[in-house]
């Protein structure tokens, strides 16, 4: 009965029309985008953990911009990212669509007194279903019994370029601000079937993602660090095509019932939430830093007509160990707080989503070329859709 409420509401929207004739287009009033808090991609993971004070090359595509500038020659990375756990494939409504698409890409190279960056990341990638259901007599006699299934898949990926400078302008002699600023060009897309009747939509949306920070210390080994980051996302339109059965039924020579396919096209709005965060680290000694989180997704702004989240906060600590040039150990707690309010259609009003997460990571350089692990999982959580095991691989080359 949940599922059939829910896809009940993902086409609550829809108004049949008649055979040939396409509806006009116009607003809806609801985000029938339905970005869920699991779906957001964790693309700043890599072997330093979930750390926005110090990143991988891999990684950097969708890390704190403040973290550019500390490039000083020409490099690319790529890393992979991949979601394991069991029991969120267990959950038909939170899963990933696979793609063979790496999960980031990027290129920087030094110019003069700036460091250029471009490449792409997967922001977003969910899939719910497939799911079987029946058929409703009161709805469609004609199909009583008859198995349909719901598939909907959603991913959102950026192409992005940007800048990173620093400056030690009233920093001091040991010390630099670092500011960076990287532009995205996000592409949505939908697919959405249920049974014969299917629905799909592409849009294009830029977004803004800036940081700036300050460091004391060698460039390269800060001994203390702070940035602040945000991430910035504009409302988007996009036009949903949908192709669907309508409720006229013809009889064939044989006897057969039938039903015409019918094409509807409207205009709707989404919105990928905006987050906001600030990063420190400390490095005590050589060979052994720390490291804290702190960040909010507003969640909230994409909320769907059947539920009312609260903005995520997230909040982790941890450390990392270098005990040679060529290689580095990382392990961290990340806890990651949001709640449910308002599911009273799903039975679960004020549902709390708390969960706690464990990382780790390591990292190797060997002459131009790097490579990098990282896993998260994690360790309780009441709430079995937030239940994750990703890992996170990365390669870089100095070219």
């Amino acid at each position: 009965m949940r599922y059939l409420i829910l896809i009940g509401c993902c086409f609550s929207q829809i108004i049949f029309a008649q055979r040939g004739i396409r509806a006009p287009v116009d607003p809806l009033p609801s985000e029938p985008v339905y970005l869920t808090e699991q779906s957001i991609v964790y693309s700043q993971l890599s072997s330093f953990g979930l750390s926005e004070s110090v990143t991988d090359i891999s990684s950097l595509s969708g890390a704190n911009p403040a973290l550019i500038s500390g490039y000083e020659s020409l490099k690319a990375g790529l890393s992979y990212q991949f979601d394991l756990e069991d029991e969120l494939r267990s959950n038909p409504f939170v899963g990933r669509e696979f793609t063979a698409l790496p999960q980031g890409f990027t290129i920087v190279s030094p110019f003069k007194s700036v460091v250029l960056i471009a490449g792409f990341n997967q922001r977003v990638n969910a899939k719910a279903g497939p799911i079987n259901f029946s058929t409703n007599p009161d709805i469609d006699p004609s199909g009583t019994g008859q198995i349909q299934q719901y598939i909907r898949t959603q991913t959102i990926t950026a192409a992005n370029a940007g800048i990173g400078f620093s400056t030690n302008r009233f920093a001091g002699n040991e010390g630099r601000w670092n500011v960076g600023l990287r532009l995205n060009a996000n592409y949505f897309r939908l697919n959405e079937e249920v049974g014969e009747a299917n629905s799909r939509a592409e849009s294009v949306f830029p977004s803004i993602h800036s940081g700036v920070g300050f460091e004391w210390g060698p460039k390269q080994r800060p001994v203390f660090s702070i940035s602040a980051y945000t991430d910035i996302n504009p409302e988007f339109t996009y036009t949903l095509d949908a192709e669907l059965l309508s409720g006229v039924r013809t009889i064939d020579s044989l006897g057969n019932t039938q039903r015409d396919i019918i094409s509807i096209e409207r205009s709707v709005e989404g919105k990928m939430p905006d987050r906001f965060g600030v990063s420190a680290l400390l490095q005590p000694w050589e060979q052994f830093s720390i490291f804290a989180d702190v960040n909010t997704l507003k969640i909230s702004e994409t909320n769907g007509p059947f539920s009312s989240l609260t903005d995520r906060i997230d909040f982790g600590i941890g450390a990392i160990i270098l005990p040679t040039d060529y290689l580095h150990l990382s392990s961290g707690l990340y806890n990651s707080e949001f709640s449910s309010e308002g599911l009273e259609t799903l039975g679960a009003e004020g549902i709390d989503r708390d969960t706690f997460f464990l990382s780790h990571g390591i990292g190797l350089a060997f002459g131009k070329f790097s490579g990098s692990l990282a896993v998260l999982y994690s360790t309780n959580t009441d709430f079995s859709s937030r239940d994750r095991f990703m890992l996170k691989s990365g390669i870089g080359i100095e070219l």
